[in-house]
């Protein structure tokens, strides 16, 4: 492991540490004559001030839960919306924060037979900092959720389904929250009986905006190749952008804002030293434009 790496992931579990100690001691720090600190780091970036704490992050950020039907159906795969409306100016971060924070959640609340999968996000932006490259989101974020209910569930004839999710939320500083949502739901065995439900279109169009899971590259004349860099071609293409998926590793792209975007049919992604060999694999969200056409393909390079 590099030098280098070492010492963000120390400045990481700093931030991390420091954070937690802000939120609890709030009251203190904004009492306090404390002098600014800011921190960075590969996964956590953001300013504490003792200012900060005037505003509040679980209001900052309003969630609320939506379903696609309007019945759970017992036996199948279910989907459910997580809405994020964040106040004007202020961002939250993508699953893949860059230099900032996930937002996450978790079920709290549901009968035993009933479990979340993986979300179907959005497309977030590039958001360029003096740290880095950020993934981010402002105003309303939709997020799909597909939502596994086993048959036994159609016993209890109605449901609640309750979520905890957490974020960052940014501006000129960075503040924690929180909230729940929740959402009660009738279940049925028959399929015939789960109509639309108002929420519909925002399931249909998310759908429609998700990339396309590539599940051989070849099939889709997309070229990969992994040496000291790693390499993505897409012949004929115009532009490519490339926004990588979190990983359990913690390898990242070492130049972000350089490498991640480009004009032309090829992008050369670089890394920390040594990265690569801790990697399985790297998987993300390829875009491409050929001209005016935009293309979006859900990619996995296997490193090793």
């Amino acid at each position: 492991m590099s030098i280098s790496r070492v010492f963000t992931r120390t400045r990481l579990a700093m931030s991390a540490v420091a954070l937690t100690s802000a939120a609890i001691l709030g009251a203190a720090f904004a009492s306090s004559a404390a002098q600014d600190r800011t921190m960075d780091a590969p996964n956590v970036q953001m300013s504490i001030l003792p200012m900060a704490f005037v505003q509040d992050g679980n209001t900052l950020v309003k969630i609320q839960a939506l379903s696609e039907k309007s019945h759970l159906v017992a036996g199948e795969t279910n989907w459910i919306g997580l809405v994020f409306n964040t106040s004007r100016d202020w961002h939250i971060y993508w699953r893949n924060p860059g230099n900032g924070m996930p937002t996450t959640w978790k079920l709290t609340e549901a009968p035993d037979g009933i479990e979340l999968g993986d979300a179907v996000w959005p497309l977030p932006e590039r958001y360029e900092t003096e740290f880095g490259l950020d993934f981010v989101h402002h105003g309303r974020v939709f997020v799909m959720i597909p939502i596994d209910v086993d048959a036994s569930v159609a016993k209890q004839g109605e449901v609640t389904i309750e979520i905890e999710a957490k974020w960052l939320v940014c501006k000129d500083i960075c503040v924690p929250g929180k909230a729940t949502a929740s959402i009660t739901l009738p279940v049925t065995s028959d399929p015939a009986k789960a109509a639309p439900a108002r929420a519909a279109k925002a399931f249909k169009d998310t759908r429609e905006a998700a990339p396309k899971v590539v599940e051989e590259l070849k099939d889709e004349a997309i070229e990969a190749n992994v040496g000291d860099v790693v390499t993505i071609t897409k012949p004929g293409a115009t532009e490519l952008t490339f926004y990588p998926y979190e990983n359990d590793e913690g390898v990242y792209p070492n130049e972000p804002k350089k490498d991640l975007m480009k004009k032309g049919d090829t992008l050369t992604i670089r890394y920390y030293d040594g990265d690569l060999e801790l990697a399985q694999e790297i998987k993300g969200v390829l875009v491409v434009m050929t001209g005016d056409k935009e293309e979006r393909f859900e990619i996995t390079i296997p490193i090793r």
